[in-house]
């Protein structure tokens, strides 16, 4: 038995006893290999009934939140969109989208096709979505 001295406690007083293993037995124990078993694990148990039912209940609650994270994908998928056409304009539609706005820019529309003359273009008032896939997604509400 070994006893330590914790220094500042007045003159090692000895405080704690630690029982050390002979050096044969640690050597003995290393050879034959064996395993440590996890404590928690001896005073709990091994996995019962109850601890399969709530790891069951946990992965069918966590069901609807996945479908949550994936429902995104469907309804907000990325939609060509385009400035609308003005009434008294009536140009075919490939042709309006290649001419009403400046290249990359679908949120502008030129200024002379909406008769201002403030300026080179000026923000669309109102869009059209291509609904050749969706008819309506989040984008568009």
């Amino acid at each position: 038995m070994v006893v330590h001295q914790i220094p500042g406690l007045g003159g090692g007083v000895g405080l704690s006893h630690l029982p050390q293993a002979p050096e044969e037995d640690k050597e003995a124990g290393e050879e034959v290999g064996e395993e440590k078993k996890d404590v928690i694990i001896e005073v709990l148990g091994d996995i019962g009934r109850y601890q399969l039912l709530v790891g069951l209940l946990f992965a069918l609650l966590e069901i609807p939140h996945g479908w949550c994270m994936l429902l995104h994908k469907f309804i907000s998928p990325k939609v060509e969109y385009w400035c609308s056409m003005p009434s008294e304009l009536d140009y075919p539609l490939e042709e309006w989208k290649n001419i009403s706005s400046p290249a990359a820019d679908s949120c502008s529309i030129y200024s002379r096709f909406l008769n201002d003359t403030s300026g080179n273009y000026t923000s669309c008032p109102q869009f059209e979505y291509d609904e050749s896939m969706f008819q309506e997604t989040i984008v568009q509400v």
